[in-house]
């Protein structure tokens, strides 16, 4: 659906047929597929459709999504869902659960840095989630009074954003 709407909008813009667009139809919805599995990005969606007062129901559809994710691309982090799970917790005033899931976005990076480098591939990984989940972390940290744990959080993100 999503490459019939832009091969028409190109179309109209652009008067250019199939066989000048430049996505080919295949390899476009490969390549969607290849980002987010379906079922985790099902979750997802109904978590961001779910009130924020329902928190309870919210969490669930984020753990999902999660969970979803990794059983299709093992040991890989749902940054997008761990992010708002982690924003949920601090909202809960669940610091622990917040630290930990923010946490797991940036090992998750971090994890993703170190592949691309041995691979020699290009990074794929998601930095603005790694410096959102890195702020949030040491923001807490400084917040608890944990200079050093803060810095060692925040230093790192101060390089990725250059």
């Amino acid at each position: 659906l999503a490459w019939e709407i832009l091969y028409r909008i190109d179309k109209v813009i652009y008067g250019r047929d199939k066989n000048q667009f430049p996505f080919m139809k295949n390899n476009f919805i490969a390549e969607a597929e290849s980002k987010v599995p379906s079922r985790a990005l099902e979750a997802f969606v109904k978590a961001l459709t779910t009130s924020r007062t329902n928190a309870p129901v919210r969490e669930i559809y984020l753990k999902n999504a999660m969970r979803e994710f990794r059983a299709v691309r093992p040991g890989e982090t749902y940054a997008d869902a761990a992010l708002e799970l982690g924003h949920l917790y601090a909202a809960q005033n669940r610091k622990a659960d917040s630290v930990a899931t923010f946490n797991e976005v940036i090992q998750g990076t971090e994890a993703c840095r170190q592949k691309v480098r041995s691979d020699k591939s290009v990074n794929s990984c998601n930095d603005d989630a790694y410096v959102e989940a890195a702020f949030f972390a040491g923001l807490q940290a400084m917040q608890d009074r944990k200079f050093e744990l803060a810095m060692g959080v925040l230093t790192p993100m101060l390089a990725t954003t250059g």
